[in-house]
């Protein structure tokens, strides 16, 4: 009867760690929140942003679609002079290991003003398109894509 009972716990033990293991192993998802740096550049014209940005929901339509929300606040420089922006988007993510093409779009506005340069913006509206890279789990974003008002951008970024 003893080796019967030694027999079935070592099992269940074998078993519950062989589970634990299992469960180790399933990739996490991506983190909830980032900071992003964001440089543009095209011809005569130069962006350079911050954003924050939240993921609002993971595995959209159980497919590997996340949503987010950002905001960003940034410079620009132009011919003409510069001046400062702030802008708001709701984007995708699409992707299921570590590359992502990223849309989002929303609202550009003419504020913060800058001492040196009182310029609108001139876009009221604020959209990209893109890669990046983040892998599932880890802190690490690069992205690369074209946008407004960034125009041809890349941009390294930490998730939280």
């Amino acid at each position: 009867m003893k080796k019967i009972t030694l027999i079935i716990l070592f099992f269940s033990l074998f078993l519950q760690k062989t589970h634990a293991q299992k469960e180790m192993s399933v990739a996490t998802g991506l983190n909830n929140n980032s900071i992003q740096l964001n440089i543009g550049y095209l011809l005569l014209y130069g962006t350079i942003n911050i954003n924050y940005e939240r993921v609002l929901k993971q595995h959209l339509w159980d497919k590997n679609i996340s949503s987010f929300a950002k905001i960003g606040i940034g410079v620009f420089e132009d011919f003409g002079g510069g001046g400062g922006y702030t802008s708001a988007q709701l984007g995708i993510l699409t992707g299921e290991n570590k590359h992502h093409l990223e849309i989002s779009g929303g609202v550009c506005l003419n504020v913060p003003k800058f001492g040196w340069g009182d310029d609108p913006i001139g876009f009221p509206i604020a959209a990209n398109v893109g890669w990046r890279i983040q892998k599932p789990g880890n802190h690490f974003i690069f992205r690369l894509g074209a946008g407004l008002p960034e125009t041809i951008y890349f941009g390294f970024g930490f998730s939280f």
